[in-house]
This record gives C-alpha cells, structure tokens and sequence, in this order.
C-alpha cells in the first residue's frame, strides 16, 4: 500500500465495484492482503507474466497484483469457478487471456464476456503425462504380454461426493451380480459420503463386490493401470441439483492414456473428451444403462480393444502433456 497507494486502492475497489453478492464480496475482501503481498513479490521478481489457476479467489489475487504492477496476466477456468461467476466480466476484460479446460466451459465464458473480449478466450484442455504410465521406452505395454485381470477389476477413481455418481454405481454392481457376472468393483477415493455409500452397497448386497480403497497415492493409481490390473475405470457423474457437474475429468485422461477403456455419463464437458468412440458414454443417473454398458464392454472383447484403442490415441493425440504445455507457451508468447 506505502509502495503504490492510488494502484493499490484503485485495483481493490475495481474487484469490489465488480462483484455481485455478500458471499463472493467477503471472498474477494480475504485474498485482498494476498493480493498485495503477490504484488510485492512480482515486484521483486519481474516476472513477464502471472498466470493464476481457478477462476474464483485465485485470479482475484492475481488481477490485484496484476493492477498495481502493470504485469500481464491470464488464468484458468475449469467448472464450479465459471459457474460461481466471481467477477468473471471484468477478469476477462483485465486478462490478457482467459484458458477454458473443455469447449462447454469456452462457450459459458463467452456467455459472459463482452463481445469485443470473447476472443480472449481459448480452449486448452487438461494435460496428462502419459509417459509416466507408458513404460521407460515410452511405449505403452502390450495387453498380451499382461492379460486383463480375472476376474474384472472395475475401477472409480473419484473423491466421493455427490457430483460423482457413486450411488448409481453401486446399483449398477446389483444389477451386474444378478446377471451373473464375476467383477469386482474398486472404490478409490474418500470424502463425506463413504458411510452413506457404505451403508447403500450392504442395503443392496453389493458389499461381497465393492471395495473401499480409500484414497491411494496417485504413482500407485498409475501402476495399476500401467500394470493392468484394471478392467475399466467407470465414472457415473451426475449434475447436482444445485447444478454441479464435470469439466474433463483427468481420471478418465489418465486411464485413458493407459489403454484402460472408460465408462462415463454425457454430463459437463466428458463427451467432448469420449466422442467417437474413444469410451462408452451412458445418460446420467440410469444404473440399468450403466449396467449395460459395463456388460457389454466386458463380455466383448473386440469392442473392448476398440475402445482401449480409441482412446489411448484421443489422449495421445489432444491431451498429452507436451501438447498442452506447447499450447500455452504459445499463448503467453502471443499476449
């Protein structure tokens, strides 16, 4: 504030004059002191660009500094951030650029911008670092040389929240034992609702299949796909009745990278990521569908190799990490 009182307080009461609600306006006054300490710091350093990640308190922090140093600076916006709507008009209008992780979220932030500023706004997905799945030679191993575990590992790599569907999952494993099929379903993630979700499976009779990992050090995760001891990762998202939803899950990148084939549901930005058969998507909220898809992937062989195919080479194609990183140096330089 000593170091530049008129940039300081001009930036703060820009932020605040922005902000619509009680909530976000009490968000934005805590990450104020942030802001400024930011501002001290990039003035120490002189950084050519701040990129802040997450579109809510992150980038209000960073288009404070930004402000009062004069430095460039962009940030990301994935899903929940776009739909709290923090002051997102005047942080694109400051923004050099504005990166959206899917084409949904590209469209929402457009929705928001003003005309002239809508084409700061550039879609550069999620990035994965498929060689640390691949093998030291960068080649990914051949399922022949390391056969599908039997009986079938299904695997949901998700925190357990509501926004990721567990309940409809677990209605699919009722419906899967009573066709008679031999899986076991892994549960690999923790968060509020594991006695919720634990008392539903026992209700249900699922308890002999699904099992509660926890959450698991994610090298370990990678060696499970690497290893392939995996059948398929399934992700049942849902929209929340307060309208959460998906952007593109890396979990499904990840696995993806790997060959395992994935199942999911046509909600936030996951079929942009599944389109042409690169995985199985299913309508929200239906476990019969799920069940099916579940079914159908592992008693066929041939699709199974399809959809293993399809989407190793969608995430090798679009979302290895190279390419991403290559995307947005490109955008920095071009600011």
């Amino acid at each position: 504030l000593a170091w530049r009182p008129r940039a300081s307080f001009r930036a703060i009461a820009r932020l605040l004059h922005g902000t619509t609600g009680l909530k976000k306006v009490m968000k934005n006054l805590s990450v104020i002191p942030k802001g400024l300490a930011m501002a001290w710091v990039i003035r120490q350093l002189k950084p050519d660009h701040v990129h802040a990640h997450w579109a809510s308190t992150p980038a209000s922090a960073a288009l404070i500094a930004a402000s009062i140093t004069g430095t460039p600076w962009s940030f990301t916006a994935h899903r929940w951030d776009i739909k709290e709507g923090n002051c997102l008009p005047l942080k694109i209008e400051s923004a050099s650029f504005v990166r959206a992780i899917s084409t949904k979220g590209t469209c929402q932030l457009q929705n928001v911008a003003k005309p002239e500023h809508r084409n700061k706004i550039r879609c550069i997905h999620m990035g994965c670092c498929v060689d640390i799945i691949n093998t030291g030679t960068g080649q990914t191993r051949c399922k022949d040389q390391n056969p599908r575990p039997l009986p079938a590992v299904i695997a949901c790599p998700a925190n357990l929240i509501s926004v990721k569907g567990h309940s409809v999952l677990i209605d699919a494993c009722r419906i899967l034992i009573s066709r008679g099929l031999s899986f076991r379903c892994i549960m690999l993630g923790q968060g509020p609702l594991r006695d919720e979700l634990g008392r539903m499976s026992r209700e249900l009779g699922t308890d002999g299949v699904v099992e509660w990992w926890g959450q698991i050090p994610h090298n370990a995760l990678l060696e499970l796909y690497h290893d392939q001891d995996v059948s398929i990762v399934v992700l049942p998202s849902i929209v929340t009745p307060d309208g959460d939803e998906e952007g593109i899950p890396v979990s499904l990148i990840e696995a993806m990278s790997a060959g395992i084939p994935v199942v999911s549901t046509m909600t936030g930005g996951i079929s942009e990521l599944l389109r042409g058969n690169a995985g199985v998507l299913v309508p929200e909220k239906d476990s019969e569908a799920l069940a099916n898809a579940i079914f159908l992937l592992l008693s066929n062989s041939e699709l199974y190799d399809e959809i293993s195919r399809m989407g190793q080479s969608r995430v090798q194609d679009e979302y290895a990490i190279r390419k991403v990183v290559a995307d947005i140096s490109g955008a920095f330089g071009s600011r």
